[in-house]
């Protein structure tokens, strides 16, 4: 008995509150006053707590929701304060939209701000061809390759190159360490060819076990390597007379600066250098950083050519020496200089950097082999 009066009286519960909006008819003037009055309080809340929420969301309005807005607008004559309350817009973005739905409805799409073909969009010929040159260059970086489309009369910014090697991947940001302190250091520079030469010998192993001594000798300003001679006995002697030849093949440079070796630091070697008027600087024990140049071209002869072969004799060592030479001094692209090769710093005749809107091809470029097709360098077919 008690459970059916508890639904009867739960269904009479719902039906009165199905009839409550309707309930007010029934009450007097100034409780139904009230009632409307209160109604709207609960409105004016729950508007306002939306508006909250969206500002703090930062939501914006989508397209339809604005054309709605703004089709009522122009149609019921809204004063545009009004609309900012249920629109969250500045008032410069409200009048420019209402400016454009009174022109065309149609004026409120977004247009993108970008052209839909540009006048300097890289064609496919180029990217094949920047492709190309990664494939056959693994260790070639995006501005040295950009720097050989310079030297083809191509412009093209290393940021276009990456952008064709890689695929847009967004990376997550690593943190950032405080910067090391650094220690102020001498800075020696050359402002012209023979100014300022560097020697220093490095090693390379015969069969992994026998070593053949190599010197190198570069000049700071132009990055051109005169000479890698090779011997098994590096005695300063030796280093002398190929120092003579260097002076009478290139002229005597300014100053020397090489390490603290034994064929460097000799009487013979300081008498040599004297008897030219040279200034003989010598790096700082533990501090190769000062011969930086001729070290920096070493890593890169072991490390972009000599380590992908097996040496069996000397000679085969001069063969591919001489080969780097010629490609390291006329067709290398330096970053450090700007994009020239060094024999063009040298005697003066630099490559100009093609403008902006050098986009084509001229003629057909030819690929140039050196050290078994290990090293490679492009340029145009000259006419037959």
């Amino acid at each position: 008995m008690i459970t059916l009066t508890g639904k009867i009286l739960g269904h009479f519960f719902l039906f009165f509150c199905k009839l409550q909006p309707f309930s007010f008819l029934f009450l007097s003037s100034d409780l139904q006053m009230q009632y409307l009055q209160q109604e709207i309080q609960k409105l004016k809340a729950a508007n306002a707590i939306m508006r909250q929420q969206i500002r703090r969301q930062k939501i914006k309005p989508s397209f339809m929701t604005r054309c709605r807005f703004i089709f009522f607008a122009l149609k019921f004559k809204i004063p545009q304060r009004k609309i900012r309350r249920y629109l969250p817009l500045a008032p410069s973005t409200l009048y420019s939209c209402i400016k454009k739905a009174k022109e065309n409805i149609f004026n409120l799409i977004p247009k993108s701000s970008k052209p839909h073909s540009s006048p300097y969009k890289t064609r496919p010929e180029i990217v094949a061809l920047i492709k190309i040159m990664k494939g056959n260059n693994s260790a070639w970086g995006y501005l040295r390759i950009a720097i050989h489309m310079w030297s083809l009369h191509i412009f093209i910014s290393p940021s276009t190159v990456r952008r064709i090697l890689l695929k847009p991947e967004r990376y997550p940001d690593k943190e950032t360490k405080p910067p090391k302190e650094e220690k102020p250091f001498l800075i020696i520079t050359a402002s012209k060819p023979n100014s300022m030469w560097s020697l220093d010998l490095t090693t390379l192993h015969l069969f992994g076990i026998f070593p053949v001594y190599i010197l190198g000798v570069i000049d700071h300003y132009s990055r051109k390597v005169f000479s890698l001679s090779t011997t098994f006995h590096p005695a300063s002697n030796w280093v002398i007379d190929e120092c003579k030849a260097l002076f009478e093949k290139h002229g005597t440079p300014n100053r020397i600066i090489t390490d603290n070796g034994s064929q460097f630091t000799s009487n013979a070697f300081k008498a040599c250098l004297q008897g030219q008027g040279i200034k003989h600087i010598r790096t700082s024990v533990r501090h190769p950083q000062t011969n930086g140049k001729i070290e920096r071209f070493f890593q890169s002869l072991k490390y972009e050519f000599m380590c992908f072969f097996f040496l069996r004799n000397k000679r085969q060592v001069d063969k591919l020496l001489a080969d780097y030479l010629l490609y390291y001094n006329q067709y290398r692209l330096h970053q450090a200089i700007n994009g020239q090769t060094p024999d063009n710093l040298y005697y003066n005749k630099p490559i100009q950097k093609p403008p902006k809107h050098a986009k084509r091809i001229r003629a057909p470029i030819e690929e140039l082999h050196f050290g078994n097709s290990h090293l490679k360098a492009y340029q145009y077919k000259e006419a037959a």
